[in-house]
């Protein structure tokens, strides 16, 4: 080789009005052969349309996810934007959480035999934030239990369970409150039938 050729002939690492060289004396940019060949979303895309079952399969996924969690979350939440705040109940102690009423399996409570009724039925949902109400579906039979052994106690000394909604509520509350460490949550006694 001629001393011309050494000139002419780039040194790997140093750059010129070309571009970037590697050390492999390859330049990086775009050339022609580059620009001529599919891009990657090109070629994603492309697979998509030669195989249309995966984007019907990707786009049903993606529909029932969202129908599921739609369906789950109905009905626990409140208009969407708002909450209840601590106004709503002197029990709930930080303006600052977001609570959500939810409504429980209703209660079902034998009378004594010398009753006009057989048994009362409550009602009722909690207003709690979502500590609260993990800690409750983690405990919910041993807490059930004791709602039921304690507040059947409650209804077979009082005369008229009906007429005792914010003596229920009350001791409902205090029974929730123990068992669940919490003191952020209220009861909403919804309706106490005699059966």
């Amino acid at each position: 080789m001629s001393e011309d050729d050494k000139k002419d002939k780039p040194i790997p690492g140093e750059d010129d009005e070309t571009g970037d060289i590697s050390e492999r004396g390859e330049t990086r940019g775009e050339t022609p052969e580059d620009k001529s060949r599919p891009g990657r979303l090109k070629r994603w895309t492309s697979s998509l349309r030669r195989r249309p079952w995966i984007t019907v399969g990707v786009a049903t996924f993606l529909f029932l996810g969202v129908g599921l969690g739609v369906t789950v979350t109905q009905g626990k939440r409140i208009i969407p934007g708002e909450t209840i705040r601590a106004a709503v109940s002197p029990h709930l102690k930080d303006p600052g959480k977001d609570y959500y009423e939810e409504k429980l399996r209703p209660l079902l409570l034998p009378l004594p035999s010398g009753s006009e009724n057989q048994a009362v039925l409550i009602k009722f949902s909690v207003i709690w934030d979502g500590l609260a109400s993990f800690r409750y579906r983690a405990l919910e039979l041993q807490i059930r239990n004791r709602l039921y052994t304690h507040m059947k106690s409650l209804v077979a000394r009082e005369q008229d369970p009906q007429d005792k909604t914010p003596l229920l509520e009350a001791e409902m509350s205090r029974i929730l409150r123990e068992s669940l460490g919490t003191g952020d949550l209220a009861i909403k006694i919804k309706e106490v039938k005699g059966i």
